[in-house]
C-alpha cells in the first residue's frame, strides 16, 4: 500500500514539473531542463486546447446560422444574421437566396494541424519575444502606433506584432483572420466546397491556399508542410 502511494506522489511530482511552464503561461517560457522532445509536446498539447476550443466555438455559430436558415427567415432573423454578417466584414441582406451560403463560407473552422503548424513555426514552439511578452503565437500583425510590439526591424509599411492578453485571443484572432481576410477567399470557398460534396477537409489542399500568409510564399508553404508531417499533426 505505502509502495503504491509513494508510486502516485512521484507520478505527481513528474507531471507538476511537466507542466510547471504552462501553469499562468505568462512568459510563455518552457522550462530548460525539459528535453526538447518533452518541451514540444508540452506546447502542442497548450495549442491544442486553445486552438480546438476556438474551433468549437466557431462551429457552435455556424450551427446556430443553419439552424436560422433552414426555414424562411423572419424580420429578426435577418436582423441577427446581418449582424453576425457584418462582424465577418460581409454586407448582407439575407432577402437573396444564396446569402446564408455566402455568411457560411466565412463561419468555419480551420484544421487543427494547419494551425498547430502556423503556431509552431511563427512562434518558434513558443519562445519568440512576441509569444512570451504578447501572447502572439501566428505573427499577426497590428498598424497603428502603440497597437502593440514594436519588431526589431521594419521593412515595408509601418507595423507593430499585436499584443493579446491570453493566448486563447491570438488563437480566435487567427481563425478570424483566415475567415475574414480577402488573401484567403480562396481558402474559405475550397473549405466550402468539401462541405458542400460532403467529403472531409484535404489539409494539405487547404494549405496550399495560404501562401499569402507569409512573404516566404511557397517556401513558407513547404515549412508548414514539412511541420504537420514531422510532428504528425
Amino acid at each position: 500500500m505505502r509502495k503504491k502511494i509513494v508510486r502516485h506522489i512521484v507520478l505527481a511530482l513528474y507531471y507538476i514539473c511537466l507542466l510547471r511552464p504552462l501553469v499562468g503561461y505568462a512568459n510563455h517560457q518552457l522550462s530548460i531542463t525539459h528535453s526538447v522532445t518533452t518541451a514540444q509536446r508540452v506546447f502542442i498539447h497548450f495549442m491544442r486546447t486553445k486552438i480546438e476550443k476556438a474551433n468549437q466555438q466557431v462551429l457552435n455559430e455556424r450551427r446556430a446560422i443553419l439552424a436560422q436558415c433552414h426555414h424562411p427567415l423572419s424580420t429578426q432573423d435577418k436582423v441577427t444574421l446581418r449582424a453576425v454578417a457584418s462582424r465577418y466584414r460581409l454586407t448582407l441582406t439575407f432577402d437573396q437566396p444564396g446569402d446564408c451560403n455566402l455568411l457560411l463560407e466565412h463561419v468555419d473552422s480551420v484544421p487543427n494541424s494547419i494551425a498547430l503548424a502556423q503556431a509552431i513555426n511563427e512562434s518558434a514552439w513558443g519562445t519568440s519575444r512576441f509569444a512570451k511578452q504578447g501572447h502572439n503565437f501566428f505573427g499577426q500583425w497590428c498598424y497603428t502606433p502603440g497597437c502593440g510590439i514594436k519588431p526589431l526591424q521594419v521593412s515595408g509599411r509601418y507595423h507593430e506584432v499585436t499584443k493579446f492578453k491570453r493566448a486563447q485571443d491570438s488563437v480566435e484572432h487567427y481563425l478570424y483572420n483566415l475567415n475574414t481576410h480577402p488573401a484567403y477567399k480562396v481558402f474559405r470557398h475550397l473549405r466550402a466546397q468539401f462541405r458542400k460534396n460532403g467529403k472531409p477537409v484535404h489539409v494539405k489542399a487547404l494549405l496550399a491556399t495560404l501562401k499569402d500568409y507569409s512573404a516566404l510564399g511557397k517556401e513558407y508553404i513547404q515549412r508548414i508542410d514539412y511541420i504537420i508531417d514531422r510532428y504528425d499533426l
